[in-house]
């Protein structure tokens, strides 16, 4: 299998929300198109995609900033189309998003992932992260 993995680009906008799905993110294409534009419209972060015969997965990375912790990198999102896991897309969606973290000159990427995601949890073991801690994500939907 030839893999090829290049910064996203509208062209993908439609695998990357049926792989959004396979995450369980289900977005609608006008959400994910307007999501893409403002994320472009930025300089601090960048997706990725793994190009095979079609899209087979992505990583959404991006620089985070901490008035007490400073400057890391933030791993917004992980994905491999399930008929394509277990053949190194997604420690290779990993390696760029290492890459670009470190030409930025930034020494620390950190992500959540839901606790139920056992799988994850074991591959990104294997990659050389540790569980730093247990947390619960709180969250509000404002009105408008």
């Amino acid at each position: 299998m030839s893999l090829l993995i290049s910064p996203m680009n509208e062209q993908n906008i439609t695998e990357v929300v049926e792989l959004s799905a396979q995450l369980g993110y289900p977005v609608t294409l006008e959400n994910m198109t307007r999501n893409f534009r403002m994320l472009r419209a930025t300089s601090n972060q960048e997706v990725f995609v793994a190009h095979a015969e079609k899209t087979v997965g992505w990583i959404h990375v991006y620089e985070h900033l901490s008035i007490a912790t400073g400057v890391r990198c933030e791993i917004g999102g992980l994905v491999v189309d399930e008929a394509s896991r277990g053949k190194g897309i997604g420690a290779e969606l990993m390696s760029k998003a290492e890459n670009w973290a470190q030409s930025r000159g930034i020494l620390e990427i950190s992500f959540s992932s839901r606790i139920t995601r056992v799988d994850a949890h074991r591959f990104y073991e294997r990659l050389g992260y540790r569980i730093q801690k247990t947390s619960h994500i709180f969250n509000k939907r404002l009105s408008s």
